[in-house]
């Protein structure tokens, strides 16, 4: 070894010996980090006299690592923020109003429409915004005149009408594809006469059928699955959909109870001889909360069992036949309805159709009544079918002295008609019960000085034997069964002060 190569080997060693001690660095923190060369690294090169700059120590892994644990997390969280907010669903949603036509769009529970304003909604649009997944919002409307309608609409296409005035009564809306498995649709309707419904959802209805009521306005909103939907806790006390509930049976002889039949549907049997014995004819009204009043006409007993409310009119276990029957709507439902019903009668069939509180069947014949249909209907929406002989009454022939005499009398002096007839005839009796025309009974009050012109002048004798069927029927009335149409006791051919026309003369 020559002496310049001895000079540098003791150069290097004393240089060594007075470096400070660095850290030690691990294996596994070189591995975690491997820092970019330092200056202390590529001076260790050429050992010069600046090699001072070597004195810094090299980076410790906690110093050269990658971003921190949290700091990465917090990005995390950033991000998945952001595509939340992105990718949250709104259902979006518009109205056509009575007098208003198409208002602006609303969404995610807003009201569409008006309350308090009685403006009937007539048209609907909803569609999706932001679905996250693959699926469609479909609806339907229940509209006046038309009902379901016979498709389901979506992407914002007209459910209901424009132009034509007619009242949405009821809607259904629900999701399809992946979106239905991971959001529910809550929806609820305000109606006419309801006020808010409780909320429906999925395709259930909501609104009402069979009333007549518009829809006034709308709140839909999605709901992830699983989550209880921020709406009002207070429920509303009608359910979602309103609809007429029907119970309509009869107990018949060898039968007892039938099944229950709905609105228009018969009770009883026609054609096998059987007895109705007892009746039950109730509804279940969700928006007014009325029901039907019964009376029966029942063998030996008649009309004296009076009204029931919402039970049974009629004995059961009596072998008792029901006659006749008189039915009436309670509360605000007999302004909003009429209730029509026709008797099938033994040795008649079917009668009639009578309404709100009339008579219906027979009475006086031992008839027994064996079939009852009942249909509701909205206020003057008009019968059913003919209204004309809807009650037979049987009343023993009445033998009325004088009768053709009184007949030619009456059809002188008043005409041919029934009406005509007995508004004279009703003068004649109101005469006899007072007892201050000449006498107490008809024929001596036409008869009396002065009185009766058609009597005094013998123009009646014309009519003898050949008085009109609607003369007769009208004195067969008044004196024999007690009809009177007026309260008067005179009349003439031409007005006084305070008189009264009734068909051809005025009556005071």
């Amino acid at each position: 070894m020559n002496k310049t190569l001895r000079q540098c080997l003791a150069t290097a060693l004393i240089a060594s010996l007075c470096l400070p001690m660095a850290s030690p660095v691990f294996a596994a923190d070189t591995a975690a980090a491997t820092p970019e060369p330092t200056v202390s690294q590529t001076t260790q090169a050429e050992p010069t006299p600046s090699t001072t700059a070597i004195a810094e120590p090299s980076p410790t892994a906690a110093e050269s690592s990658t971003p921190t644990a949290p700091t990465a997390q917090a990005a995390d969280d950033t991000a998945q923020s952001v595509k939340t907010a992105a990718s949250t669903p709104s259902v979006v949603y518009a109205v056509h109003t009575q007098n208003i036509g198409w208002m602006p769009e609303t969404r995610d529970g807003n009201t569409a429409g008006t309350t308090g304003r009685c403006l009937r909604l007539e048209g609907l649009r909803v569609r999706l915004e932001n679905a996250p997944y693959a699926g469609d919002i479909l609806y339907q409307s229940h509209v006046q005149n038309i009902g379901w309608e016979s498709g389901e609409k979506s992407a914002f296409a007209l459910s209901g009408t424009e132009g034509q005035s007619l009242r949405i009564e009821a809607v259904r809306i629900k999701l399809t594809g992946e979106m239905s498995n991971h959001y529910d649709v809550y929806y609820r309707a305000h109606i006419a006469d309801g006020g808010w419904l409780s909320w429906a959802k999925n395709g259930e209805n909501a609104g009402s059928a069979g009333y007549g009521l518009q829809m006034e306005a709308i709140d839909i909103r999605l709901v992830p699955k699983g989550e209880t939907p921020n709406i009002e806790t207070t429920a509303s006390p009608r359910k979602a959909f309103c609809e007429m509930g029907y119970d309509f049976k009869a107990h018949v002889q060898n039968i007892g109870w039938q099944e229950s039949v709905g609105n228009a549907g018969m009770v009883g049997t026609s054609g096998q001889g059987l007895r109705m014995e007892a009746i039950r004819i109730l509804v279940d009204d969700p928006v007014y909360g009325a029901n039907v009043r019964a009376m029966a006409h029942l063998q030996d007993i008649g009309w004296n069992q009076g009204w029931v409310d919402a039970g049974i009119a009629g004995t059961t276990g009596q072998s008792r036949r029901v006659e006749g029957v008189r039915l009436e709507l309670s509360g605000c439902l007999a302004n909003k309805f009429d209730i029509y019903y026709r008797a099938h009668v033994q040795n008649i069939g079917w009668l009639g159709w009578a309404k709100n509180g009339q008579a219906a069947g027979s009475e006086g014949f031992g008839y027994r009544m064996e079939g009852l249909q009942v249909q509701i209907v909205p206020k003057n929406a008009g019968a059913p079918g003919d209204t004309n002989d809807t009650y037979r009454v049987y009343v023993p022939e009445i033998v009325i002295p004088n009768f053709d005499f009184i007949c030619a009398v009456v059809q002188q002096e008043g005409g041919a008609s029934y009406e005509g007839a007995l508004a004279v005839i009703t003068c004649i009796m109101n005469r006899a019960d007072s007892g201050r025309w000449g006498g107490n009974d008809p024929v001596s009050v036409i008869t009396a000085p002065g009185q009766f012109s058609a009597y005094l002048d013998g123009d009646y004798a014309r009519y003898l034997g050949c008085s009109s069927a609607g003369v007769q029927n009208a004195v067969r009335d008044c004196i024999g069964k007690g009809v009177r149409i007026h309260p008067f006791q005179s009349f003439r051919s031409y007005p006084t002060a305070g008189s009264t026309f009734i068909v051809n003369q005025w009556f005071f």
